[in-house]
């Protein structure tokens, strides 16, 4: 995935995403790789990992428990380390509202059929 994403011409954005969800449904780790850091980008992590765990608690109905970490690199060009970090934390019930659900739904599910 690191490598993916540093091979994008500076105009385009790629995203590569993976998730882990443990055994209870109760704690969800969310790992990012993303061309380049800047607010947009930053936002759009947020939306992903608050979009995804409101759909595992909704799923599980053990929202008041989950817990989602997302960790999200992009590549540092200033020469003083390779890569960025963001952290993004979500805990407990879903502060989305249904507004905020359709439009990161929109952003991030495209294509998906509903479950």
């Amino acid at each position: 995935m690191l490598d993916d994403v540093t091979h994008v011409p500076d105009d385009n954005l790629k995203w590569r995403f993976r998730r882990q969800l443990n055994a209870d449904a109760t704690r969800q780790t969310v790992y990012a790789c993303a061309t380049r850091f800047d607010e947009h980008v930053q936002a759009a992590f947020g939306s992903y990992v608050q979009l995804r765990h409101h759909e595992v608690a909704a799923r599980t109905g053990r929202g008041d428990e989950l817990v989602t970490v997302g960790v999200m690199l992009t590549p540092n060009y200033s020469g003083n380390r390779p890569w960025d970090t963001t952290m993004f934390r979500v805990f407990g019930a879903s502060q989305l509202t249904d507004e905020e659900v359709a439009q990161f739904s929109e952003l991030w599910n495209h294509g998906l059929s509903p479950a």
